[in-house]
């Protein structure tokens, strides 16, 4: 269990979690803007990425666990996770716009949601992990050479 002073991050230190991970996700050339936002610009979702794929531009929402319609159980989210799951989006930004279009049924969706949840959790833990064992430069190797 992360300490809930681990969970809550800055706008700062959003930015800073985003440059380390965008190379790791092949994002090195997207210009990517983050914002903390109120719970009703996000409907039910606690986060939301939208891109412009041919400029490479991304926009990162995060709701701002202190706004208005945002609970406890918000401030228990590990926003680093938050963070990496809209940043795989947006590294899948392209198969999203195929699949928006051929998609049938919700159910796909829903699983490539449930992928992208799966890999931003282990992407995530297996940084803090290698980051305690001060092991992070080969993590960082590792993983720089599986998206080449």
């Amino acid at each position: 269990m992360i300490p809930q002073a681990e969970l809550l991050l800055s706008i700062k230190e959003l930015q800073e979690a985003c440059e380390y991970w965008k190379p790791m996700l092949g994002l090195s050339d997207w210009r990517i803007h983050i914002k903390l936002t109120a719970k009703i610009d996000l409907g039910s979702s606690v986060a939301r990425s939208t891109w412009a794929l041919p400029r490479r531009i991304g926009y990162i929402r995060v709701i701002d666990p202190e706004s208005d319609g945002a609970s406890d159980t918000h401030a228990s989210e590990d926003f680093e996770i938050l963070l990496v799951h809209e940043m795989l989006h947006l590294a899948f930004s392209a198969a999203h716009e195929v699949l928006d279009t051929a998609l049938g049924d919700d159910s796909d969706a829903l699983q490539m949601e449930q992928q992208i949840d799966h890999l931003a959790y282990h992407f995530s833990q297996l940084r803090r992990r290698s980051s305690k064992k001060k092991d992070r430069l080969s993590f960082d190797c590792r993983l720089d050479k599986m998206w080449r």
